[in-house]
């Protein structure tokens, strides 16, 4: 396990007017030395997503998300409901529905890491600029 220490004055940690904290930029990966802390996951949050896997199950079968989705979709699906709920649309839990795609988006960064079709949509130049930027800070 990694050695993780609270680092509250750091430059990389950002606080926020709620006072939370969290790591500047998206921190971990499938090979990531954080722990994998599931016990900390909130359990009201976890019901919400499988209550949506559910609604998903009764309406499309078991499994009917495996036979595969593309990653445009799932964000396109994702920032729809988000959209919904930001304008006040409360007919179902999009923020569920918006968390249940971003779930499968990961679960398809682990299982299918070289077939991201968003790679494709942005040109090399645009990557190798972005990676360039991201090892100056």
């Amino acid at each position: 396990m990694a050695d993780i220490k609270k680092v509250a004055d750091s430059p990389l940690i950002l606080r926020t007017e709620t006072g939370a904290m969290r790591e500047k930029g998206v921190a971990g990966s499938k090979d990531s030395k954080f722990p994998a802390m599931f016990s900390l996951i909130p359990a009201r949050g976890l019901r919400r997503l499988a209550e949506t896997c559910g609604e998903g199950f009764l309406k499309y079968g078991q499994g009917n998300w495996l036979n595969g989705f593309k990653e445009t979709d799932l964000l396109d699906h994702c920032m729809a409901h988000l959209n919904m709920y930001m304008t006040g649309d409360r007919s179902e839990d999009h923020i569920a529905h918006g968390v249940w795609n971003l779930f499968v988006l990961m679960h398809l960064q682990e299982t299918e890491p070289e077939g991201s079709e968003l790679l494709n949509l942005v040109p090399q130049t645009s990557r190798i600029e972005h990676q360039s930027s991201k090892q100056q800070s």
